[in-house]
């Protein structure tokens, strides 16, 4: 990651907005877009809008490319859709003055070689970009999230759930999924785990700022913020009592179902369990 002060970044940025339309820097931990001000001759970074206001997305990108630079050290690009028009996105870490932050270079797919082309190959560009914004870091099987997507997010939801005092978590995981999955096989397997993606889709459906996440094998994690700690368990309780089944039925025969589940509060992280669920969500731990 390179190191700049606050002068060098300002000279840099002014010569990289010659080329882009679109030059910023933002902190992916709280998706804020990071401003350096001149006051009295000093500097300081001041933070404003959420960054992802720009896409009309409503919460930090499914694809969040400038997350994934910062948590890996590394260059990232993307492409965009707004409106009728594709963006190109370079996302490149930098410290300036011992914060870590994302240089982001944006630049618009010009006319004459997207829009100009016929009208069907636009649509189905502008498509396909955003079924792979939206798919990259998804599950294969059940398409909720997956772990990878939780590791680059979980900053920013910790962050909002700290500012608002809104913000829960619950871990569901099948007990005894790898003796079933050997006793049974593989689709038995997969039919537990299609069964309970269902289940927590409909449990979780009528909450807004929900995150559901196949986090392993046998384990989803589900995220909220926009309940309370106390309203999001009673969801959750609801989950053993009124949705699942004792069994399910495979060929013929009845495969046991039982679910362990952990909770935690994301804004006093007073848990409930065995575990530090934040701090295993944090880690990407498996128990």
């Amino acid at each position: 990651m390179k190191k700049y002060t606050y002068r060098e970044i300002l000279d840099k940025i002014a010569v990289l907005q010659e080329f882009f339309a679109i030059v910023r820097l933002v902190s992916p931990l709280t998706c804020a877009i990071a401003e350096i001000v001149e006051q009295d001759g000093q500097y300081h970074m001041e933070y404003t809008n959420d960054c992802f206001e720009v896409w009309n997305t409503g919460r930090q990108c499914a694809n969040c490319t400038s997350a994934r630079a910062l948590q890996n050290n590394d260059r990232y690009s993307k492409c965009e859709v707004l409106e009728d028009t594709i963006y190109h996105i370079n996302s490149f870490p930098v410290e300036i003055e011992g914060t870590a932050l994302v240089l982001e270079l944006v630049q618009p797919v010009h006319h004459d070689t997207a829009t100009e082309q016929p009208s069907n190959l636009c649509q189905s560009m502008m498509s396909e970009i955003t079924d792979i914004n939206q798919n990259i870091l998804t599950d294969n099987e059940t398409h909720a999230y997956n772990r990878f997507y939780l590791l680059e997010h979980l900053p920013f939801i910790l962050s909002k759930a700290q500012k608002t005092q809104l913000g829960s978590a619950c871990m569901i995981q099948i007990r005894q999924f790898r003796e079933i999955n050997n006793s049974y096989g593989r689709m038995a397997g997969l039919g537990l785990i299609c069964t309970l993606h269902n289940i927590l889709k409909q449990a979780f459906s009528i909450l807004t700022d929900t995150y559901l996440v196949r986090y392993s094998e046998d384990t989803f994690v589900v995220l909220n913020t926009s309940l309370p700690y106390t309203e999001f368990t009673k969801t959750v309780a609801r989950i053993k009592e009124e949705y699942v089944p004792p069994h399910i039925l495979f060929q013929n025969g009845q495969i046991p179902f039982s679910l362990r589940l952990t909770s935690a509060d994301l804004c006093n992280k007073a848990i409930t369990g065995e575990d530090s669920l934040i701090e295993q969500l944090q880690t990407g731990d498996e128990e």
